[in-house]
């Protein structure tokens, strides 16, 4: 009786090894390799922060382009491996974000990219964000230029100040013109009419 209870749980335990074993992980362990230079989901990270320390001349140089499209091999290919991988909208809307800081985002490639991420992840607050970004709607570059999530704050608050229009700009600010006018002779005279 022993034995067969012995046997009955030492296949049971293989079988759910075995199950385990079809599912794969939703997210992209950190020490597998994507693309054609092999680069782990931290480099593709850390290669897509270190061009947002680029300033303007340093982005527009001609190779920076090239770079962005070894990265964009190594995104899908993590994609293709990992679907379900959360990273993935936000590591894509990153590289499409650095097209347009590039002047690349009309280029082969880019347009490639974004049709890679519309297709991928609709849905996405990220891609919402990223068509946006490309198409002039520049309000969502605050979240999209930091990859924070969609709900952070903006880091620029608009001055109290500037919350109420001045006197001189408002609509009806001839009434009020004529209303604190000063009392001498030139004011009080009617314009001369205009022919």
């Amino acid at each position: 009786m022993r034995k067969a209870l012995t046997l009955l749980t030492v296949l049971l335990v293989a079988c759910i090894q075995v199950a385990r074993a079809d599912v794969k992980p939703s997210a992209a362990p950190a020490d597998e390799y994507f693309g054609p230079y092999s680069q782990s989901v931290l480099e593709i990270r850390n290669r897509l922060d270190d061009y947002d320390k680029l300033d303007g001349p340093a982005m527009l140089q001609p190779s920076v382009g090239g770079y962005l499209d070894h990265l964009q091999l190594a995104i899908r290919d993590w994609q293709q491996k990992y679907p379900g991988d959360p990273w993935l909208p936000r590591i894509l809307a990153h590289l499409m974000r650095e097209y347009w800081r590039a002047g690349q985002v009309s280029s082969e490639h880019g347009m490639a990219a974004l049709s890679f991420m519309r297709q991928a992840y609709p849905d996405a607050p990220e891609t919402t964000s990223t068509i946006a970004l490309i198409y002039g709607t520049n309000q969502t570059l605050d979240t999209v230029s930091q990859d924070a999530p969609q709900d952070a704050a903006s880091p620029y608050e608009t001055p109290a100040s500037y919350a109420t229009l001045p006197s001189y700009a408002s609509a009806d600010d001839q009434t009020q013109a004529d209303d604190q006018a000063p009392a001498d002779d030139v004011a009080s005279e009617p314009p001369p009419p205009t022919h």
